[in-house]
């Protein structure tokens, strides 16, 4: 359902123009309008982050009594920098969090926002064009194109897989295969992008061997839609692969990212108030073996959670459009988000793009995304401020500080 007409105001802008060490940062903070939205504070703007090109979807699960609401913006290069595109919510009364996790593909015709009642809501960003639901799922994840979505079962039993052929028609999915998960803990998954190597998946067990987690990896057989796990015993990897510090550490599979054609897979854990990630690169036989040289912490300085046991955010998703190089984007809540790159031999922290929030912010970097097109542009959230209103911040023709 729309609520929102384009260009559609929210209350609450503030821009300001900050100096990087190399380059100059023009940041817009975004906050809703609670009043619009049922007049309740608790409304997790900023929850969840999608971005496509020049649009902005951001998630507020806790809007209207739980409900939820997706807010999808456009981008601007001019003054005020972004305009309202739409505002849409489950189409059907009874789903909670809608907006939990959220997607867009990447012509910005087709949102996917999750539900906490494990539902997946397909809409038409244009006005029109139909939405659907899908029933039973907790996490998915879809290529940059949105023809390719797996979703995996609330119970934790299997991953279903939906293609879709018709562009023109965002929500014409049809249920392809299921496969069935090797353990029952296995709640998260990822895919990378680009397909023009093969489409690789991760599946995360982070509840496995005692809270230590583990994750499976699988490639897609065009023909059949089926997932196949990598051939040679390199279809799962625990912490027995991960460096030696890792030890301490738990919940491997929370958080995964594959670069753009799957050349790498990056996995988060949460260590002691710290976060870490490691890396691990795909060979000739689409095997999958952990870069020797990441077997210290990921980050040159590890990110201070200040007690929270979340492990990394992690988008390696848009990079690289060609070449064998990855760049990454690295978020802790509370604390920063960092670029770094990665090829075959290191592993360079670029730069930190310290939060702008003030120093009152408690979840700043909880979740982001960035485009290249038109301009660059990268958005952080904070959706704790103001007693959990929510906000963003647009990072306009960023560069990445200290490079």
């Amino acid at each position: 359902m729309v609520l929102g007409a384009i260009g559609g105001i929210i209350a609450g802008v503030l821009i300001g123009v900050m100096q990087a060490q190399k380059a100059t940062n023009l940041s817009t903070v975004i906050v809703p309008a609670f009043s619009r939205f049922g007049g309740n504070f608790d409304m997790k703007f900023g929850y969840s982050i999608a971005v496509s090109q020049n649009l902005i979807a951001v998630g507020a699960p806790n809007t209207d009594q739980g409900s939820g609401i997706v807010i999808v913006y456009r981008y601007l290069s001019s003054p005020p920098y972004y305009e309202e595109v739409g505002t849409y919510q489950a189409p059907i009364v009874g789903p909670l969090g809608f907006g939990h996790k959220v997607f867009m593909d990447v012509f910005g015709l087709m949102l996917i926002a999750q539900t906490l009642s494990n539902s997946l809501f397909i809409q038409a960003i244009a006005q029109g064009n139909g939405n659907r639901e899908l029933v039973g799922f907790r996490d998915f994840a879809a290529n940059n194109d949105g023809t390719l979505l797996v979703a995996v079962m609330s119970n934790g039993t299997g991953v279903a897989t939906y293609s879709r052929s018709n562009s023109a028609v965002p929500v014409d999915f049809n249920h392809q295969t299921n496969l069935a998960t090797p353990i029952s803990s296995c709640t998260t998954v990822a895919i990378n992008e680009n397909g023009q190597d093969g489409f690789f998946m991760a599946l995360g067990c982070p509840d496995a061997d005692n809270g230590l987690g583990r994750v499976y990896l699988y490639q897609l057989d065009f023909v059949s839609y089926t997932w196949n796990p990598l051939s040679g015993g390199n279809n799962m990897i625990t912490l027995a692969d991960t460096p030696a510090f890792f030890v301490s550490s738990n919940s491997l599979g929370d958080y995964m990212s594959f670069s753009s054609k799957g050349e790498y897979l990056h996995l988060s854990i949460a260590g002691a108030q710290t976060c870490y990630r490691v890396a691990f690169e795909r060979n000739s036989t689409s095997a999958y073996s952990r870069v020797n040289n990441f077997n210290t912490h990921i980050v040159a300085n590890p990110l201070d959670l200040t007690g929270n046991s979340t492990g990394c955010l992690i988008d390696a998703r848009r990079f690289p459009a060609n070449g064998s190089s990855s760049s990454v984007l690295i978020g802790a809540p509370g604390n920063a988000v960092l670029k770094s790159r990665v090829d075959t031999l290191d592993l360079r922290t670029m730069g930190r793009l310290n939060t702008e929030f003030d120093s009152g912010a408690t979840c700043s970097g909880f979740a982001f995304g960035w485009s290249t097109s038109p301009e660059n542009f990268f958005v952080e959230s904070d959706p704790c401020y103001g007693s959990n209103i929510g906000r963003i911040i647009i990072h306009a023709h960023y560069s990445v500080l200290n490079e």
